[in-house]
């Protein structure tokens, strides 16, 4: 008799294996590349709809406190990624106006 399980099962099960066999930093390093060609093939727009939702659906379901307590952090982790004039940078690019094409 074969063992039946759901993918979501399967799934965790495999996640718990590669943790075991590779760890955390695996996890990391994969999320991050994942995300780099995610951000890649996505719009740039604030108004992107997959954006806005899965924000929209994450301050719902945890609230505003929550947003602000991994704001903080993934900045303080940039911080010490990157340095404060990497910080400077982004941020003088995010307060200029954008153009609009005439």
């Amino acid at each position: 008799m074969t063992d039946d399980i759901s993918a979501k099962e399967a799934g965790r099960k495999g996640g718990e294996t590669t943790l075991k066999r590779y760890g955390r930093e695996h996890f990391q390093e994969i999320g991050q590349k994942g995300g780099l060609i995610t951000s890649m093939n996505r719009s740039l727009d604030p108004n992107d709809d997959l954006a806005s939702q899965g924000g929209q659906a994450l301050l719902d379901k945890r609230g505003r406190e929550h947003m602000k307590e991994i704001g903080i952090k993934g900045g303080e982790a940039t911080l010490q990624r990157y340095g404060a004039d990497y910080l400077r940078q982004i941020g003088h690019l995010g307060g200029r106006p954008k153009k609009t094409g005439a």
